[in-house]
């Protein structure tokens, strides 16, 4: 049982990729995930296992989160059907969760899930009329809903499509609602989900630089911002960056 103090919140959030986690290291080809409406199925160090709705909030359950992702299906953004039909459980399993949290209320179960804040998963891979739609089912369910978060917005390489999607995701969710993204795998990944109004980015990014024997560089070369002293005319210095800042990767 974690030990986390009571001024922290957990969030509970499926740690798989279902695109990722597919890949081989032998030939970094990609298998094909299984999924049906019932289930998921993850490949592990320990081979294949299935996840259920029913597992997944038994698991949650027994974190005693106080805030959890959906459990959601994913597809590469090539296969427009597969993709299609990742939207399609996504939105059945957020159904089927609130459908086993009501049943819990009603039995007023003493450790129920109801007090645990739901956050809908929005997938689509780069389809944005997939993405709109999980917005909007989401939306239809908001007395259970209290945030968001957008699945597999990192495997969209064309970095200027990955912003306006994000964008045009972000404009049509509550601002009152949080956004989250699961994973960046870059800086400008992490600062392009900031800038667009992401408040969560999950990211392993120092995890996967210091495996590789690298480290964030922070160039602050020149980073001076220059206030002109109205009484002398001189200009003095403050310690405040520049735009031609910037923050690069090393090797050791």
């Amino acid at each position: 049982h974690l030990i986390i103090p009571r001024e922290y919140n957990v969030l509970a959030c499926p740690s798989f990729d279902l695109i990722d986690d597919g890949k081989s290291s032998n030939n970094n080809t990609t298998e094909a995930a299984t999924a049906t409406h019932k289930e998921v199925s993850l490949v592990t160090p320990r081979g294949h296992q299935k996840l259920t709705p029913n597992l997944y909030h038994d698991v949650v359950k027994a974190m005693e989160a106080q805030l959890v992702i959906g459990m959601y299906d994913e597809a590469s953004e090539e296969n427009a059907k597969r993709n299609a039909k990742s939207v399609e459980r996504t939105k059945l399993w957020l159904e089927e969760w609130n459908n086993i949290s009501a049943e819990e209320e009603k039995n007023d179960e003493s450790q129920s899930t109801s007090s645990c804040k739901l956050w809908a998963p929005i997938v689509g891979g780069a389809d944005l009329t997939q993405r709109l739609e999980c917005i909007e089912n989401a939306m239809a369910n908001q007395s259970s809903v209290g945030g968001m978060a957008l699945i597999g917005i990192h495997h969209i390489a064309d970095r200027l499509a990955r912003i306006e999607l994000m964008q045009s995701c972000t404009k049509s969710i509550p601002k009152s609602m949080p956004c989250a993204v699961l994973v960046a795998n870059s800086v400008d990944q992490i600062l392009d989900a900031a800038q667009n109004g992401v408040q969560f980015i999950g990211s392993s990014l120092p995890a996967l630089l210091a495996r590789s024997r690298r480290a964030l560089v922070l160039d602050v070369h020149g980073w001076r911002d220059e206030k002109k002293d109205e009484e002398n005319g001189e200009s003095r210095a403050k310690k405040r960056p520049r735009t031609d800042g910037a923050i690069s990767t090393c090797t050791s």
